[in-house]
């Protein structure tokens, strides 16, 4: 389905609000003055969940809604159960003491990330 690139004055619709990849992921090639709309769509609403997150945009109204952050965990909490979360998503095992930090867990995506690529170089016709 498609949409028109033109608004009600016959002005070409702004779209420079989005990236370079997005503005040419939503413009038919095939049909001259036409989006695509589901791709109009995600980049509209891609755009404008990056722009809440990063707080270059705010609804008017919501700070009548929870805060996010009192739905966190206490960090006493987390520090009790990290380890017991830890073996049951398979990051540490059973007798394991290592501290879990960023360090340690980006060596054990380096890891994984070697293991991925050795297993991948040994059958170069399937990629």
């Amino acid at each position: 389905m498609y949409i028109t690139a033109f608004n009600e004055e016959g002005k070409e619709v702004d779209i420079s609000f989005a990236t370079q990849n997005w503005r040419k992921a939503v413009v038919d090639k095939t049909r001259t003055g036409q989006f695509v709309r589901k791709h109009f769509e995600a980049m509209v609403f891609t755009t404008l969940a990056e722009e809440l997150r990063t707080g270059d945009v705010a609804v008017v109204g919501s700070e009548a809604y929870a805060d996010w952050s009192e739905q966190l965990l206490d960090w006493d909490v987390v520090q009790e159960t990290l380890e017991s979360y830890l073996m049951e998503v398979g990051l540490t095992e059973q007798g394991e003491n290592a501290e879990f930090d960023a360090q340690f867990f980006r060596r054990q995506l380096e890891d994984k990330l070697r293991g991925a690529a050795a297993a991948d170089a040994g059958h170069p016709g399937d990629a």
